[in-house]
C-alpha cells in the first residue's frame, strides 16, 4: 500500500531533454525498490516533455509545477502546492537538484521543518553568476539537511564558497554502469562506416560542444597519446537532442568513452556510458 511506503519527491528544474543529470535521475528511479519508496517527480518545467512521457509510461508519478522562475511571485504558492503534495503522499524525504529546486526545497524545510531535505549538487555552479545567487546560496543553504556531491572539487568548492559544515556534505561518486559486450559484427559495421577497420581503437565522446564541457582536455590528451605512437582515433558526438539521438549507432563501436569536464564538476555520464 502507498501509505506504508517512503514518498520520496524529486524537485528538478528542467526535465525537458535526456542530458545527463536526466539519465542519471531516470536510472535512480528505476533501481529504487518499489515495495519500499513511492516516488514522484517534480519538475519547475516544462508541463510536458519526452522525458516526462518516458518516466510516466514506467509507472513514476509526474507532477510539474510549471514555474518557470523561482524569483516570480507564483514561487510562494508552488511553495504551498508543494506542502500539500508532501502531505497527500507521505513524502518523507525531498531531493532537490539544480538551483532553482534547491532553494524552493530550502523554503519548504524552513517554512515548516519537514522532511528531510537532500540537495544533490552536480556541478560549480557555472549558471550562478550574479550576487543574488550567492546570496540565495549563504541564506538557504542552513536549511538544508544534507548536501550531496559527485566530486572532491564540488565538495570543496561549496564549503568555501557557502560556509557549509563538513558533517552536512556526503561525497557520492557517479558509479559506471557496464552494459553487454557489443556485438561483434555490429561492431565491425559501425567502424566500417567510419572508415575504420575492426580492430581501430576508438575513443569516444557524447556531450554537448560548449566550451564550458572541457572538450579540450581530452583532444590534448588523444593528442599526447598520438605523439607518443599510440594509433587512436576520437570520436566527437554533440549538438542538440535530436542531433545526438541519431549518433546512438555509433556507441558501439568505440573502445572507450569519456565525458571530460571544465567547471561543470565530475561528469554525469559516467552513470550511463556506451560500451
Amino acid at each position: 500500500m502507498r501509505d506504508k511506503k517512503i514518498g520520496i519527491l524529486y524537485l528538478i528544474d528542467t526535465l525537458d531533454q535526456r542530458g545527463g543529470t536526466e539519465l542519471n535521475l531516470y536510472r535512480l528511479l528505476m533501481h529504487l525498490d518499489a515495495e519500499r519508496f513511492h516516488p514522484v517527480v517534480c519538475p519547475l518545467q516544462p508541463p510536458e516533455s519526452d522525458m516526462i512521457q518516458l518516466l510516466r509510461e514506467e509507472g513514476v508519478e509526474v507532477l510539474p509545477l510549471c514555474l518557470h522562475s523561482i524569483f516570480s511571485p507564483s514561487a510562494l504558492s508552488r511553495a504551498f502546492r508543494l506542502r500539500r503534495l508532501i502531505n497527500e503522499r507521505n513524502i518523507r524525504i525531498v531531493q532537490t537538484i539544480h538551483f532553482g529546486s534547491d532553494i524552493l526545497g530550502a523554503l519548504c524545510k524552513r517554512l515548516w521543518n519537514d522532511p528531510v531535505v537532500i540537495s544533490s549538487r552536480r556541478d560549480m555552479g557555472f549558471n550562478e553568476t550574479t550576487r543574488i545567487h550567492r546570496l540565495l546560496r549563504r541564506c538557504t543553504g542552513k536549511w538544508i539537511d544534507l548536501i550531496l556531491t559527485n566530486s572532491i572539487a564540488m565538495h570543496e568548492a561549496i564549503v568555501k564558497r557557502e560556509k557549509i559544515p563538513l558533517n552536512k556534505i556526503t561525497l557520492i561518486y557517479n558509479g559506471v554502469e557496464i552494459p553487454d559486450l557489443a556485438d561483434v559484427r555490429k561492431k565491425t559495421e559501425h567502424r566500417s562506416q567510419l572508415g575504420l577497420t575492426a580492430d581501430t581503437f576508438i575513443a569516444g565522446c557524447v556531450a554537448n560542444i560548449q566550451p564550458i564541457k572541457g572538450f579540450e582536455y581530452l583532444i590534448q590528451a588523444i593528442l599526447q597519446l598520438i605523439h607518443q605512437g599510440l594509433d587512436i582515433h576520437l570520436l566527437l558526438i554533440g549538438g542538440i537532442e535530436k542531433r545526438m539521438d541519431s549518433a546512438e549507432g555509433y556507441y558501439k563501436a568505440w573502445s572507450i568513452w569519456s565525458v571530460p569536464r571544465g567547471r561543470r564538476g565530475a561528469s554525469n555520464f559516467s552513470a550511463s556510458a556506451p560500451m
